[in-house]
């Protein structure tokens, strides 16, 4: 995944720059990039796990201390908190990726220089978020729906293929499933 993403950033440069480029090459030169790609990943990831840590540590032990409505409440400030940040990390790590891909930067340059953008550009990258979120739940919705409908298609035809060839028809419709998905 990481290889793919520095292959599109270094792909579409390419082609914002008038250059030919195809994800086999953007593949190629995006290899040099993979570290710092996935140990910026691996930053962002213990900065969100550390975050989580400390919003919702409390809220666990007041939950256990039986404290309900102080959990409660702190667990919705928890959240109000915590969704905003990660939509800031999510934009921070796309950022942090075309950083080091088209600049050369290193890990941490990156970091600040996607932050940096980020607070430049903060109500274009809000509206984003606003378009795109509907449109990844609706992807998802979909993606959903039609796994559930081939589901069923396929339960049935491993249903039809059971009566009429037992085991074996059950592995061939299992082998059919596989590759259909």
């Amino acid at each position: 995944r990481i290889l793919s993403q520095a292959a599109i950033i270094k792909s579409v440069s390419a082609i914002e720059k008038g250059a030919e480029s195809g994800f086999k090459d953007g593949l190629r030169k995006g290899k040099k990039y993979f570290w710092r790609l996935f140990l910026a990943g691996i930053i962002l990831a213990l900065l969100v796990l550390a975050v989580m840590l400390a919003l919702f540590l409390p809220v666990g032990l007041l939950f256990l201390l039986k404290s309900y409505i102080a959990g409660s409440i702190l667990l919705l400030f928890a959240v109000l908190i915590f969704i905003p940040l990660m939509i800031l990390m999510s934009f921070i790590r796309k950022y942090t990726f075309i950083y080091i891909v088209l600049s050369d930067l290193g890990i941490r340059s990156s970091i600040e220089s996607a932050y940096r953008l980020f607070k430049k550009n903060i109500w274009t990258s809000i509206i984003m978020a606003l378009i795109f979120i509907p449109i990844g739940m609706l992807l998802a919705l979909t993606i959903i729906i039609l796994v559930v409908i081939l589901g069923i298609i396929l339960s049935l035809i491993g249903a039809i293929f059971y009566a009429i060839f037992a085991k074996s028809g059950v592995i061939v419709a299992v082998i059919l499933a596989v590759i259909v998905l």
